[in-house]
């Protein structure tokens, strides 16, 4: 935060110094509410393609509630409640005809990267748990009106990978999903499978498939 004058100066104006905060503390709050709302609309857009998939016997997908705690009870039947730290991906499910489960975190911005943090350290690790017991892990992000179904392992390794702790929609372009204007069809890529190879060729990362088969063969 930046003011032409300061406390210690003969000509700071307070009054401006506090008009200034108040300014900046409303946008931070419109900005934030903006941002929980657009986070809101894609989780009710992977909903809206999660019963297109179940009414067409492709998969079925739920969303994880959020914990809450019941700070006060009130006569009337209502309460006031407390939600806690989500620790568990938002989305949990199964797809046919293998009946894999598949688990993932939706997360929205609209800045011109998604960031690793933005995907808290429970989640990292229920998404890390969920990975090594043969799940179907990803992280289902929007970047400005794009979506992207981005496989976990790549989003966690997106340091290793691609050289820094976000990615941009130009470095997700393969793992891009349609989207109807209603819904985001996390389950339908944009573009040929040929694309997702193409890349994992490029930075050498194996498939997810082998890797289970490879743990598979290990305990037999």
């Amino acid at each position: 935060m930046r003011f032409d004058t300061m406390p210690w100066d003969k000509d700071y104006d307070a009054e401006a110094h506090r008009a200034e905060c108040q300014r900046m503390y409303a946008t931070n709050k419109l900005k934030g509410q903006m941002a929980n709302d657009a986070g809101h609309l894609m989780e009710k857009q992977i909903e809206t393609a999660a019963e297109e998939y179940l009414l067409n016997g492709i998969a079925k997908v739920i969303k994880v509630p959020e914990p809450f705690r019941v700070v006060k009870k009130y006569r009337n039947g209502k309460a006031q409640i407390y939600f806690q730290e989500h620790a568990e991906p938002d989305f949990i499910g199964s797809i046919y005809p293998s009946g894999r489960c598949i688990v993932f975190e939706a997360k929205y911005t609209d800045t011109t990267r998604i960031r690793l943090k933005a995907v808290t350290e429970n989640q990292q690790r229920a998404l890390d748990t969920h990975t090594a017991l043969g799940a179907i892990t990803a992280v289902c992000c929007g970047i400005q009106g794009r979506y992207y179904f981005v496989p976990w392992k790549i989003f966690r390794d997106m340091k290793r990978i691609l050289g820094h702790y976000s990615a941009s929609q130009q470095e997700l372009e393969p793992f891009e999903v349609k989207f109807t204007g209603n819904a985001i069809m996390f389950l339908h890529y944009k573009r040929p499978k040929e694309h997702r190879l193409e890349f994992m060729r490029k930075y050498s990362i194996a498939d997810a498939d082998e890797d289970m088969n490879k743990k598979k063969e290990q305990t037999k």
